[in-house]
């Protein structure tokens, strides 16, 4: 029998950033958008921080670029 997994997209304003994936260590970041890559597989307590991470990542790359 199958069991259900938790699994929230996270977008950033129009854009989706990525999608975190409950597991048993937390949530997972899987990244969506091609300029996050350096958050892939990063591991989050709450959904808000995945948020925060993803927001602040393309708020740091605008910076740079």
């Amino acid at each position: 029998m199958a069991t259900a997994t938790k699994s929230v997209l996270i977008e950033v304003g129009e854009e989706a950033a990525g999608v975190l994936v409950e597991t048993a260590q937390g949530l997972v970041f899987h990244v969506v958008h091609p300029r996050l890559t350096a958050l892939n597989g990063t591991v989050y307590r709450s959904v808000a921080a995945a948020q925060a991470a993803a927001k602040d990542g393309l708020k740091e790359l605008a910076k740079a670029g």
